[in-house]
């Protein structure tokens, strides 16, 4: 599958997620469905990272509609801004890049880890900058990428192990855990960008905003 074509899926599964959010009534597996949209759009920025021509613009872009969630929140209440954990993910790696080959290699790490120690107060938190790591280390090895994704993602489900509640908990109070049926996906990228030119670029910067807006309105007329 084109990146294009994972964006679209990706989309759709977010819209499904946030509309159990949004909009009064919505049955939860709406939002069991949603798990699996952050972690293809965190994916797909990684190999954007290895793949763009322009790093430091792909920070730029990713900051900027960061700008503008904030100042939708500010006017709408809606708490959601998936790019500014984007882009502390880019820049995290970026300096990771650097320190392999900048005499200032431990000013860069130390940088990361600052950036790293940002990112937790984004919406992604720490599975934002963990997803980001697995993503970036294991990049040329699919199957180990997923193996350790997988694993990553039932840590989120350890807490509750032994808990008389448990299949309650994991399925009706926390269900992060499921963005684990998420590697599918990964498996499928085929490397390939999709023939979307302009629109495959920015769709998803305006379709974030834009789904975020018409929901909040359908749920207050609701």
């Amino acid at each position: 599958m084109t990146s294009l074509a994972l964006k679209l899926i990706a989309a759709l599964l977010m819209l499904i997620d946030h509309i159990y959010w949004m909009i009064p009534n919505v049955p939860i597996c709406f939002s069991w469905l949603g798990r699996l949209s952050a972690p293809v759009f965190f994916y797909l920025s990684v190999e954007g990272f290895f793949r763009t021509h322009s790093r430091k613009n792909y920070m730029i872009r990713l900051f900027a509609f960061g700008g503008l969630m904030v100042l939708l929140d500010y006017l709408l209440n809606i708490d959601n801004n998936i790019f500014l954990s984007l882009g502390c993910g880019i820049a995290m790696l970026s300096c990771l890049e650097k320190a392999k080959t900048s005499e200032k290699s431990l000013l860069y790490l130390l940088g990361a880890v600052a950036i790293a120690a940002a990112s937790l107060f984004t919406e992604a938190s720490v599975l934002g900058v963990g997803m980001m790591l697995i993503f970036y280390y294991f990049h040329e090895n699919k199957k180990t990428l997923c193996i350790i994704y997988v694993a990553f993602s039932f840590l989120l489900v350890l807490p509750y192990i032994g808990q008389t509640a448990f299949f309650n908990t994991v399925l009706n109070t926390d269900w992060q855990w499921m963005m684990a049926f998420a590697f599918p996906f990964f498996l499928a990228y085929n490397g390939e960008k999709g023939k979307g030119g302009a629109f495959a670029k920015w769709f998803f910067y305006i379709f974030y905003p834009l789904h975020l807006t018409l929901l909040w309105v359908i749920g207050m007329v609701l």
